[in-house]
């Protein structure tokens, strides 16, 4: 029997050997080679069953023979043991069998869409009142014909976003099934929607052609469709019937309140409405400044062109505001994004668009949080399924130290717009100051996935495995697991950022200057103190303190201009921008050997927006204060400050005081290794 299992063994391997090229070769799905690894567990014990059974012979295979009487003496302790062995192999053939059952379950469980994706959902619990509109095809193949398809698909879902009833995917997601080849079916297990939407827009000269149709995503079937033939001037005419068709479908019942907010606003010329539907585009890629500061030109056109058109001076005023908070040295923007704002109350003051703009205005113009929260929730009564406006109230509930409250609003948000990476990447680092590493790893890689051309992605993806580890073994496999196909500046930072927590400052440098060369995006931001920074720190750390005071009065001279345009433009509270740029003056300061000047700017950046003011903005003012007082030579003030940051939910980890270089003057201090015990 013991040659039968060698025998056995040895088969089972060569054919799995073969099923792992031949299966792939093939084209059939991965659970295949699962089942035949299953299979050969289990013919395992039945072959080891059948050799004790059966003999081979010279005359084929016969049932073993009984003993004979007068063997019985010569094999007498095989037969006593044979009920003991013949119980070890029934117990161990069972034990086959039933690990072999498990995995083959568990793979067909895992074979199909689940887990990484929180809105993936099988058939049976799809939701008909969770929809999914898709992108409209463009039947003309013009850009012109494409902004205007963009612009209905977009007041449509904004319309379908204000009826209560209804859970509608966000925008960002459902862009990504432009063009798809998935059907309905395909698209509704993805994210968890019972209806999909589809349409498509064809413009002939001032008149346009929309061909809408809501198909049953269970069983494919058409809910509802219909052609709109109508002048471009009534397109929001046909978007307004569209939503309410779709309700009617549904078997929705409408309040009075929502068909007063899914009324026709006033009527907008053709080129007003194309100026504004390209500026859409634009928005969706606002991450980039220039596509950020085009959208802004564009809505700005549309107002010009149709002063009365209110859906596009708030669109203005909070592309303004987005310039204003996001890119440094734009402080005009905001009082510019004020008149367009105060324009938009007069033409609609309880419009969910003006409600959301006015929210960002007052939460980044004048730092207004309770007010800011006000109009946000004032707009999601208008527009609950509004991905968007749930989100911004989660910032708002994070900066007033609510974390768990605000990421339970980001994973509310995130089950509307499940394929937006900001939704992930914000829910990501809300998760990894509050320590909840496992669970913010989870949402970096799935951040990753959506926008792999995002370097901070991969950047806070190494970080958080940082650490979880506190070591670079791990953050080390993940840069070697990425895309071979990733823009080779992003691996270069990423390997700067391990050269640099190993000590090895040389290869940080060369690794930085490689990503310089390769044009990354970070170096093309107009927040370039950022690497003016990383490298004052680093030729200090070399050394080169000639080199390292450079870098550090480039970030002196960026941070001052933030400063000076901010007292240039006196208009709205600029406090969280002022503050920034007082914070890192203090760390250019203090790398220029200024300890007065240093100590000035990073307590004036801490004490005008603290924590208690603005928990997360504040966190992270605490860590340039205790990164200035470190590199002053001033220990006991950076350990107080790192005693406060690691109290709270902070940028500041355990992590970085074992591994940043930055810190190895303090390790030596008793209270420096007392607070190491204290966080995880």
């Amino acid at each position: 029997m013991a040659r039968v299992a060698v025998l056995y063994a040895a088969v089972a391997f060569g054919i799995l050997e073969a099923a792992d090229i031949i299966i792939p070769a093939l084209g059939l799905q991965e659970w295949t080679i699962r089942w035949v690894i299953a299979l050969a567990l289990i013919g395992f014990p039945v072959t080891l069953v059948l050799a004790w059974i059966f003999d081979f012979t010279p005359s084929g295979v016969v049932r073993t023979q009984t003993l004979e009487p007068g063997e019985e003496a010569r094999v007498g302790h095989r037969r006593a043991n044979r009920p003991f062995v013949s119980a070890v192999l029934l117990l161990f053939s069972g034990a086959l069998v039933a690990i072999a059952a498990y995995f083959a379950f568990e793979w067909s469980v895992s074979s199909t869409p689940s887990g990484t994706d929180p809105a993936v959902q099988t058939a049976s619990e799809l939701n008909p009142l969770r929809v999914a509109v898709l992108p409209f095809s463009d039947l003309d193949g013009t850009d012109e014909s494409g902004f205007l398809a963009n612009g209905i698909h977009d007041d449509i879902l904004n319309h379908l976003a204000k009826i209560d009833t209804l859970q509608v995917i966000s925008r960002t997601t459902v862009l990504q099934y432009r063009d798809t080849e998935k059907s309905a079916g395909v698209i509704g297990q993805e994210l968890g929607a019972g209806s999909i939407l589809e349409g498509s827009v064809r413009r002939q000269g001032n008149r346009i052609r929309v061909v809408a149709q809501l198909i049953d995503a269970q069983t494919d079937n058409h809910l509802w469709s219909q052609d709109y033939d109508r002048e471009l001037e009534d397109i929001f005419q046909v978007q307004s019937e569209i939503a309410q068709e779709i309700a009617r479908a549904l078997q929705v019942q409408l309040t009075s309140a929502e068909m007063e907010e899914l009324a026709v606003p006033t009527v907008v010329t053709g080129p007003a409405y194309n100026a504004y539907a390209e500026g859409i585009t634009h928005w969706d890629l606002r991450e980039n400044r220039m596509s950020a500061v085009r959208a802004a030109h564009l809505f700005q056109e549309a107002t010009e062109l149709a002063p009365d058109f209110a859906q596009a001076h708030a669109a203005l005023a909070q592309a303004r505001m987005w310039l204003f908070w996001n890119f440094p040295g734009s402080q005009d923007q905001a009082e510019l994004a004020r008149e367009a704002l105060d324009r938009a109350l007069d033409l609609a003051p309880n419009a969910a668009e003006t409600l959301l703009a006015q929210g960002y205005f007052y939460f980044y113009g004048r730092g207004d949080a309770q007010e800011a929260l006000r109009s946000f929730r004032q707009a999601q009564r208008l527009k609950p399924s509004d991905a968007d406006v749930i989100s911004a109230i989660g910032l708002i509930l994070r900066g007033q130290g609510e974390w768990a409250a605000a990421v339970e609003k980001f994973q509310e948000a995130r089950s509307l717009d499940p394929r937006s990476y900001n939704l992930n990447y914000t829910l990501a680092e809300t998760l990894l100051r509050m320590r909840r590493y496992e669970d913010a790893q989870s949402a970096y890689d799935l951040a990753a996935r959506l926008a792999p051309e995002v370097p901070s992605v991969h950047r806070d993806g190494m970080r958080v495995r940082l650490v979880m580890t506190g070591d670079t073994v791990a953050a080390r496999e993940y840069v070697e697991a990425l895309p071979r196909n990733l823009n080779p500046s992003i691996v270069s930072l990423l390997e700067a950022d391990l050269a640099y927590y190993r000590g090895d400052f040389q290869r940080a440098l060369g690794a930085l200057e490689a990503q310089g060369a390769q044009g990354s995006q970070g170096a093309q931001s107009p927040r370039s103190g950022r690497s003016h920074e990383r490298l004052a720190i680093l030729y200090h750390l070399m050394g080169n303190e000639a080199l390292s005071k450079a870098h550090a009065d480039s970030l002196r001279g960026a941070s001052q201009a933030v400063l000076d345009a901010a007292a240039a433009n006196p208009g709205p509270d600029q406090t969280g921008v002022k503050a920034r740029a007082h914070a890192k003056l203090g760390i250019a300061y203090a790398l220029l050997g200024q300890g007065l000047a240093a100590l000035t700017e990073g307590f004036t950046a801490v004490s005008s927006l603290p924590v208690t003011v603005d928990a997360y903005e504040g966190g992270n003012h605490l860590w340039d204060l205790a990164l200035a007082m470190t590199l002053m030579g001033e220990t006991e003030l950076a350990l107080e400050q790192i005693e406060t940051a690691l109290s709270i939910p902070s940028p500041l980890t355990r992590a970085d005081l074992v591994l940043d270089p930055v810190f190895r003057p303090l390790r030596d201090d008793p209270r420096f290794q007392e607070l190491l015990g204290t966080v995880r």
